[in-house]
């Protein structure tokens, strides 16, 4: 098997490409950079690893309609059945355990703080100049998406009952760097979310509320740790073209989930519940 990948010049597209190299599949890299035509072969499949404003340019635009991967994304497309969104944290461990520990227990609400400074993101390049320092694609942003895939996954559908974010730091940048909501899902459970690009070291504290006791859970992982999550993703996605099993992250979840970052985004307030009627108005 043979996949082009999309972006190949970036840190996302180096990793995928690492990634089908361990894996042992054969891959082709291209980049805008390269020139504006992309390369054409038999591809089994496509990774599309640009910025997230450019996602949306590329999802469909190759011969055949190939199966293509996005990386996670905070702008809206439209939908293409040939989409596999990205859904990293599935694949995470301590997700899978925390997901397992609440299958057969009733907590009632949880508190998840992520801190990661956005000047080590890509710390040998001038951060001013990346997507994640610009309104639209912001890192904080990002994250906001990147961790409410799971979060549904674990405790179900959701809806936003407060939330507040902006820009509290002095970093030359039009991005929001901090979020904090709450949600309540379907089962009852509420949890409180704060993220922000502003704290170091980098963190992912999860703790998870019963009636009487609590559970703390440390979601961070080590540089090889977040290697190997990054490599069951991309191997989950040839075992889906291959029809070996089937994608955990819908095309219609992915963008149910950035129309929650919209609502957080959008919520007023001044007003104690968000109301969903002002998504029609």
């Amino acid at each position: 098997m043979k996949f082009l990948v999309i972006g190949s010049d970036g840190s996302m597209g180096t990793r995928r490409i690492n990634c089908l190299r361990k894996l042992g599949y054969e891959w082709e890299g291209w980049d805008i950079k390269h020139g504006t035509e992309m390369p054409k072969d038999d591809y089994s499949g496509v990774f599309v690893s640009t910025p997230p404003a450019e996602h949306e340019k590329y999802m469909c635009d190759h011969e055949h309609a190939l199966p293509t991967f996005v990386e996670a994304s905070v702008v809206k497309y439209k939908p293409c059945k040939t989409v596999y969104p990205s859904c990293t944290m599935l694949f995470h461990p301590i997700v899978n355990q925390i997901k397992d520990d609440v299958r057969n227990t009733r907590p009632l609400h949880f508190i998840y703080f992520v801190g990661n400074y956005l000047k080590h993101w890509h710390p040998k390049e001038d951060y001013k100049t990346k997507y994640f320092a610009q309104k639209l694609t912001g890192g904080a942003k990002e994250i906001v998406a990147f961790e409410n895939i799971w979060l549904n996954w674990v405790f179900g559908a959701c809806e936003v009952i407060n939330g507040f974010h902006g820009k509290l730091s002095q970093l030359e940048m039009d991005a929001d760097d901090y979020y904090s909501y709450t949600l309540a899902f379907q089962g009852g459970v509420k949890g409180t979310i704060v993220i922000d690009t502003l704290a170091h070291p980098t963190y992912r504290d999860f703790k998870l509320i019963y009636e009487g006791h609590s559970q703390n859970y440390d979601l961070q992982l080590s540089t090889e740790g977040w290697n190997d999550v990054y490599m069951r993703e991309t191997d989950a996605f040839v075992k889906a073209v291959q029809g070996q099993m089937r994608w955990p992250h819908s095309v219609e979840a992915d963008l149910q989930n950035l129309n929650l970052l919209e609502w957080i985004e959008g919520y007023n307030p001044k007003s104690t519940v968000w109301d969903d009627r002002k998504e029609s108005a």
